[in-house]
């Protein structure tokens, strides 16, 4: 088997369909919001901090055996899973505020970018959840699995959340 590697420019010059400007643009801020966020508080500097924030560059592949279970990456779930995690997180919870915008504060996004969420959301249809799962989330330095999402969702006391995962991992393993 012979795999060949390929310098980031090279993957981002491929032709690909592009998002909309507008969703790009959130897009690159909020990845890289999240991803400077991500290094101020570990104190860790990328070196290549453009290859996260180009959301037309393409990852290097990854093996996905022994890729099951908590260690699955986000955008590894079945589209049904995260469809119900969105549902239950896009939900406005007035009272407590463990919803999207808790979530979006775990992920460490700043307030402006927040409510820019609910905007995009009315603008475009899409769910605030969806961005933050699959665009922010995913991204994240040293997260993007199940168990980090797991983490994060007791952290805020979301255990509806938890036990969605809890039985997916259960069901899959």
């Amino acid at each position: 088997m012979s795999v060949s590697y390929r310098q980031p420019s090279q993957l981002a010059a491929q032709s690909k369909p592009s998002p909309s400007s507008s969703d790009s643009a959130l897009s690159t801020s909020l990845v890289a919001v999240s991803a400077s966020n991500a290094n101020q508080t570990s104190g860790i500097s990328v070196a290549n901090q453009g290859a996260i924030c180009n959301p037309s560059a393409e990852l290097p592949i990854q093996s996905t055996e022994d890729n099951g279970g908590y260690f699955t990456h986000i955008k590894d779930v079945p589209e049904k899973l995260i469809h119900e995690l969105c549902m239950l997180l896009d939900e406005e919870r007035v009272l407590d505020g463990q919803d999207y915008k808790m979530f979006a504060s775990e992920l460490k996004l700043e307030p402006t970018r927040i409510r820019y969420l609910k905007e995009l959301q009315k603008q475009s249809g899409k769910s605030p959840s969806y961005i933050l799962l699959m665009q922010v989330f995913s991204s994240m330095k040293s997260s993007g699995t199940l168990k980090h999402l797991r983490s994060t969702f007791e952290s805020m006391e979301r255990y509806d959340l938890v036990k969605v995962i809890d039985d997916w991992v259960s069901r899959n393993s």
